[in-house]
């Protein structure tokens, strides 16, 4: 197997017993390609509970707004 290919990016879980030994480190592969550990990617129920939050903030925001008269 050749792993030198141009900008070549190999993850590997390092949560994986197989892997504890990698230590979570990221390794150059020849000088063209890197192994590298994953990286921790939030569920996609976490994002749509902050745009939510947000858009709840912003929309009572808006209306406290309009609802002060103006002087």
């Amino acid at each position: 197997m050749r792993l030198n290919g141009p900008g070549s990016i190999y993850n590997y879980d390092p949560e994986l017993s197989d892997n504890v030994w990698l230590g979570g480190k990221i390794y150059g592969l020849g000088g063209s390609g890197l192994l590298s550990p994953l990286a921790a990617v939030p569920e996609p129920t976490s994002a749509l509970l902050l745009v939510v939050g947000l858009e709840v903030l912003g929309w009572r925001l808006r209306r406290t707004q309009s609802a002060v008269p103006a002087i």
